[in-house]
């Protein structure tokens, strides 16, 4: 290939990746990403909350509160300030923060990989890391996992080249520690880079060298947390956030729970929504294990530093109980570049010997095909990330991975090569165009359903609350995130009484919580009991409650001044509903998009003899909401009222439109939607 087309190539699938990844940018990650975590909603939103506080209030924590410094201190924080200072506070920018990093990070692991690959390989491997589904996807959200991307990235680039400098191998420790105390603390698995290189490549003065990568990280650490973190302490975050929040690990239980938890890795869907990276990389697995001279010695560099990056990810986050799959998205790196590795040596001739493999060999190999069969057996017999539930699937394909691994041993270890020219060259293109295929499959079917709840609440929550609120609670910052209001980092503590402490100390006006948290307060609290609800969102597919607490916990909110709406709601609670639909039409008319206001109004207002007159407010709702199936449901409902009482066919035909559409827009909530079009009458709520 002519090196003109192959940087006019080169520069293609950039674009094809930027583009990708900035598709409307603000709509809600996909349904299929849902876990019982609120993380996707949550988590990005507060790493870049210090820095919107910066740029709105100068002030980096303008309410003295910081329960954590580290997601102040990350480079996800950095970014963002850099980006708002630029081009303003927004979910757009706050997004582009993702995007940023993970295609910067791709952009430098290509650089290095590039060195070992023929262009065609490079082109593959480029192709991959532009259209991976989880890559772009979560590139998306400014999420720590996106720091990483860009950490292993430059890591890998020091790495290959500057490996054999003393001062090349300080340089990798001090970022490997950047990377655990900059971006997430499962950054400081990428140590596991180098040191897959020395113990299974170049062991020549590896003690000295391994003492240069340790001693450079730790030293690093420590003194980060000495001058930046100020006595947040690094270890209680690590226990915090891995064991406290959820609970002991399992995995470290018991050696039989570990191995469970090893193999079933994969139940976090990861594989399954990048099956090409994922298929070329276990092969490029299988065959150094099969047969070690299997590879191209001017790669080894390359290739064992990805395999101890892609061993120790799995190795070490598999005992924990929480795995998200978002934790997973690292490892599609290493995976990217094992597949290109193999692809690029697999038609080289090697020795056939009869010699076994050694025992750590087989016993590796075993170990590899037990962790893809049960890939396999979760995609294809239960769509389960719970460990109970898939645990007898773990166990059944033990016996399916020891038939296989026999048979690769006899077949694969007398052959003198995996693949012949002609094969490679078929293969190469045809794996590019499998993995555009997959992308093209899985976006399809989130464009055609894809959300923007997030984007309603944060635009419904100014006409809710006033300027002066402050919004805590785990989905406060989210839905505070580019409407000038101030978010608040607090999570709400299984302990009600530390909560309850940390509401009298700071100004929190608000919490936003989720529906099943709120109805556990409100069974423990009867100050929670009390606290109107101003707001109820559908976002993603959680529920999620507004209650007001102002004035509840401790002096410093008693000053909260109410919006005209929640005067209104106020009026209403009273009983004074006259003063109620003054100030609620008033605030209709002033901002006839807000969503809450106008749904409140609906409901106030609905009756047999007058629901005609409430068709412009439907209709603008509906229009204005366009992918709240909560909307849409009360639209269907509506319509389906109004074709009763006109007479008027045409009316149910929009009913039922309407009814599909809710449906598409949350197929888990099917039931509950046809059941409410089935019994619900206008004037009853779909958000209770």
């Amino acid at each position: 290939m002519k090196q003109i087309y192959f940087i006019l190539a080169l520069f293609l699938i950039l674009v094809l990746s930027l583009s990708l990844r900035v598709f409307d940018i603000t709509a809600d990650l996909p349904q299929y990403f849902l876990s019982k975590s609120q993380d996707l909603t949550t988590d990005g939103p507060y790493l870049t909350l210090y820095a919107r506080n910066a740029i709105e209030r100068g002030n980096w924590d303008p309410l003295g509160y910081e329960p954590w410094r580290q997601f102040k201190l990350s480079l996800i924080s950095g970014v963002s300030y850099l980006l708002y200072s630029s081009f303003g506070v927004s979910r757009h920018i706050s997004n582009l923060t993702g995007v940023l990093l993970s295609v910067v990070g791709c952009v430098l692991f290509l650089i290095p990989l590039s060195r070992y690959l023929s262009r065609k390989t490079v082109l593959l491997a480029a192709v991959l890391a532009a259209v991976s589904y989880p890559l772009v996807m979560f590139a998306r959200v400014p999420f720590a996992e996106n720091s990483l991307i860009f950490f292993g990235g430059l890591i890998f680039l020091i790495a290959t080249r500057w490996f054999n400098h003393t001062w090349g191998l300080a340089l990798i420790g001090f970022l490997v520690a950047m990377a655990g105390l900059l971006g997430k603390t499962t950054g400081f698995f990428l140590l596991a880079g180098p040191f897959g290189y020395l113990f299974l490549g170049d062991r020549s003065r590896w003690l000295f060298r391994a003492g240069i990568l340790l001693g450079s990280t730790l030293v690093t650490s420590l003194l980060y947390s000495v001058v930046f973190l100020q006595g947040s302490s690094l270890f209680s975050f690590l226990y915090e956030h891995s064991a406290g929040v959820h609970g002991e690990p399992y995995g470290l239980t018991s050696p039989i729970g570990y191995l469970e938890t090893l193999i079933s890795f994969g139940r976090s869907r990861l594989h399954r929504i990048a099956p090409v990276e994922s298929l070329l990389a276990y092969l490029m697995l299988a065959f150094l294990l099969i047969k070690p001279a299997l590879r191209n010695k001017e790669n080894d560099k390359a290739t064992f530093f990805l395999v101890g990056w892609l061993a120790a990810w799995i190795i070490g986050l598999a005992p924990f109980n929480y795995l998200p799959m978002r934790y997973a998205l690292p490892i599609l790196l290493p995976m990217v570049g094992l597949a290109a590795l193999w692809l690029e040596s697999s038609t080289e001739k090697t020795r056939i010997t009869k010699e076994r493999p050694s025992w750590w060999r087989i016993a590796a190999l075993l170990l590899l095909n037990w962790y893809g069969c049960f890939v396999l057996a979760n995609g294809f017999i239960s769509d389960s990330m719970v460990l109970d539930v898939v645990r007898s699937q773990i166990w059944y394909s033990l016996p399916v991975a020891a038939l296989l691994t026999f048979l690769m041993l006899v077949v694969f270890r007398s052959r003198s090569r995996m693949l012949t020219e002609k094969v490679k060259a078929v293969v190469i293109p045809s794996a590019a165009v499998a993995a555009v295929l997959v992308q093209v499959l899985f976006s399809a079917q989130w464009i055609g359903t894809r959300t923007h709840t997030i984007d309603e609440a944060v635009r419904d929550m100014r006409a809710v609350v006033s300027d002066k609120a402050s919004i805590g609670g785990p989905y406060g910052p989210a839905i505070a995130e580019g409407n000038g209001l101030q978010g608040f980092p607090l999570f709400v503590s299984s302990d009600l009484k530390a909560t309850s402490e940390l509401l009298g100390k700071y100004p929190v006006t608000h919490l936003a919580i989720s529906y099943e948290e709120y109805q556990r307060l409100k069974g423990e609290s009867a100050t929670i009991a009390a606290a109107p609800v101003v707001a109820r969102y559908w976002l993603r597919d959680n529920m999620v409650v507004v209650i007001r607490v102002a004035g509840l916990f401790g002096n410093l909110s008693r000053q909260y001044p109410m919006s005209a709406y929640e005067r209104a709601l106020a009026a209403f609670e009273s009983g004074n509903a006259t003063e109620g639909m003054v100030l609620l039409r008033s605030v209709v008319q002033q901002d006839p998009d807000a969503k809450s206001p106008a749904i409140e109004l609906y409901h106030r207002s609905a009756t047999a003899e007058n629901i005609a007159a409430l068709q412009p407010l439907v209709d603008n709702l509906v229009a204005k909401n366009e992918t709240d199936f909560t909307v849409k449901l009360l639209g269907a409902v509506f319509y389906k009222h109004l074709a009763r009482v006109s007479s008027n066919n045409s009316y149910l035909s929009i009913a039922q439109r309407l009814r599909d559409r809710a449906i598409d827009l949350s197929p888990t909530n099917r039931k509950m939607v046809e059941n409410s079009f089935r019994d619900y009458d206008p004037s009853d709520r779909v958000l209770r």
